[in-house]
């Protein structure tokens, strides 16, 4: 016991769990032994009891059978029938004719009775056949005589059983029980003379559901034979052929030791069975159940392996619930000494991660407390994040207001430029239309903040509008066809009409010819799609797939910093971006010298 003490905790649990399971699989072998045992003898006692109703059964119907024959025998029809058969006087064929009629009706009552007996017959002295049915035919009767000597006058001779096959197979399917009629009226020295025999020709297949009703197993075989070792009925799935020599080798292994019955061990078809045979003392016939030893242990080795395996998985559950006490204690010391040993190290950020609600809970919670006093730390750390998050936004916005103020002085000089040739060519009142539309413009791009409503954008692109159709005397036209819907919501401010401006640049100051414009919106979901298209000269694919790849790559950052000169695609493209995010901005579709199509994608936000 001291020496048990001294060793360390974790051996003691290991100690005590082979002690705990080496326990259990004693009682479990010792339990299942027992069980072993109790049905193996509650299996071969089913085994005798299913041969005993074999030869109960058998017993039951031979007997009936005989009381049967016996009262043929002494019917008083009968007996006077055979006299006046084995009689030749002529007077007596009316008398023979009445009587074989009682005969027939006394027969009838019999065969509907029975279950078993398929025919009767008469046979006198003289061989002379009669039947009930006519099924006992004169062929079978030639059959039957070859083992019965029917013209014998023995007057000892007694009742036998005879198997019969029609087609000379190893199953004999009909049997016969022959009675001898001995006269039994009449003068004293006229007695017990053999007047005829009673043939009841009766049916096999009840034999056979009595057989297959009866096997212990589902191989077992179960077999009645006649005196002569002949099969009469077999267990129904059982080849008769192949188990013909095998039955009639085993029958002579008994006989060769003078057994009628006996109850053993053998070897049968290769595999070693027990064999309980019972000779049934009416008929002489036999009861044989043949079971191989393997099945009448199947269900115990069944039930044995199942005990084994029951109790591996209690050994394996008694394991884990071991071997989780054993870490459950041993875990959670090793965890705080290595988190001691780190933090005496230096690292202030080790923290114990010890889960459990006991003793080893309460000392982490303890230790834990202490190190939580330099938190503040990662709680500066998370405010100047957060600070340099805002700053990043504020930078954005900044990016996003200085390339919008490129826009206005770019505007104002197109306009002037546009007001100064129409003044120099024209002369005209025009310039009234022109300068008011400006300063509409003007007025709209430097007033409010970075967004406005579609319907303000539009308005603006109509005063372009104006302005530019006056300059090129009707060589443009505008169609607007945007949602209703979308009126309300907000974009980005100088979206479309650079884009405007951007088609007449590239469709009307290259060209004589006229330009049609069209602005489309709809929405889609969370998104608005504005689509600004013009008749003008178009681009190639190389030019159309260069600008999609500089839209989907390029910020506003980068393109202000290419593009400071002037307003492009890439300026609406970056603005977009940085207010709504990368999955919108502009995207080019164009076929040359037919068409060119900028979509705008933003996002929906209604004023």
């Amino acid at each position: 016991m001291k020496r048990l003490r001294s060793l360390s905790l974790r051996r003691q649990l290991i100690l005590m769990f082979c002690t705990a399971s080496f326990m259990i699989l004693l009682l479990q072998l010792f339990f299942y032994a027992n069980i072993y045992i109790r049905q193996r003898n509650e299996n071969t006692a089913e085994i005798y009891a299913n041969i005993n109703r074999t030869d109960m059964v058998l017993s039951q119907t031979s007997e009936q059978i005989e009381k049967t024959g016996q009262s043929i025998a002494n019917n008083p029809y009968v007996q006077e029938y055979l006299q006046l058969q084995n009689d030749s006087l002529s007077e007596s064929i009316t008398e023979r004719s009445v009587l074989a009629k009682n005969i027939s009706n006394f027969f009838g009552g019999i065969t509907g009775s029975s279950d078993i007996i398929l025919d009767i017959a008469l046979v006198d002295r003289t061989r002379s056949l009669l039947t009930y049915k006519n099924i006992f035919t004169y062929s079978i009767y030639q059959v039957i005589s070859r083992q019965i000597d029917f013209e014998s006058d023995n007057p000892e001779l007694a009742p036998v059983w005879i198997s019969y096959s029609a087609d000379d197979s190893s199953l004999y399917r009909h049997f016969a029980y022959v009675v001898p009629i001995r006269h039994t009226t009449g003068l004293y020295e006229e007695r017990n003379q053999r007047t005829g025999y009673c043939i009841l020709w009766s049916r096999q297949k009840w034999l056979s559901e009595v057989v297959t009703g009866t096997a212990a197993t589902v191989h077992s075989l179960v077999a009645i034979t006649d005196g002569n070792n002949r099969i009469i009925a077999l267990n129904s799935g059982r080849d008769t052929q192949a188990v013909v020599e095998p039955i009639a080798r085993l029958m002579g292994q008994v006989e060769a030791h003078g057994l009628s019955n006996t109850v053993g061990t053998y070897d049968f078809l290769g595999q070693s069975s027990y064999v309980l045979i019972k000779t049934n003392p009416q008929s002489g016939w036999k009861s044989i159940n043949i079971t191989p030893v393997h099945e009448v242990y199947a269900d115990i080795a069944r039930l044995f392996y199942q005990g084994i395996g029951l109790t591996a998985v209690s050994i394996a559950v008694l394991f884990l619930l071991g071997l989780g006490m054993i870490q459950g204690i041993n875990r959670p010391l090793t965890s705080i000494l290595a988190t001691l040993k780190e933090i005496g190290e230096g690292n202030r950020e080790a923290r114990l991660k010890v889960r459990y609600k006991n003793e080893f809970g309460t000392i982490a919670g303890n230790i834990n407390d202490m190190l939580n006093k330099s938190d503040w730390m990662t709680q500066h750390i998370f405010d100047m994040q957060e600070q340099l998050h805002k700053l990043e936004l504020m930078q954005k916005e900044s990016e996003i207001l200085a390339l919008q103020s490129q826009i206005n002085p770019h505007f104002l000089y197109n306009t002037l430029e546009c007001i100064r040739s129409i003044a120099t060519v024209y002369k005209a009142k025009e310039i009234v239309v022109i300068v008011g539309s400006m300063a509409n413009i003007f007025r709209y791009s430097i007033n409010g903040g970075i967004t406005t409503t579609v319907q303000a954008e539009l308005e603006c692109v109509t005063d372009y509008y104006r302005i530019i159709s006056i300059r090129y005397e009707g060589r443009l036209q505008l169609s607007i066809n945007v949602d209703e819907s979308l009126n309300s919501c907000t974009m980005i401010k100088m979206s479309l009409q650079p884009l405007v401006e951007n088609c007449v640049r590239h469709g009307l100051e290259v060209t004589d010819d006229e330009l049609q414009i069209a602005i489309s919106g709809w929405r889609d979901g969370e998104f608005a799609y504005f689509a600004v298209s013009d008749t003008g000269s178009g681009m190639d694919k190389e030019q159309v797939q260069e600008l999609n790849d500089t839209f989907q790559t390029s910020w506003a950052r980068d393109a202000a910093g290419r593009q400071r000169s002037r307003i492009g695609l890439a300026n609406i493209n970056g603005r977009i971006k940085l207010y709504y995010g990368k999955s919108c901005g502009l995207l080019v579709d164009s076929e040359p010298h037919i068409r060119t199509c900028i979509t705008v994608k933003v996002k929906l936000d209604r004023n």
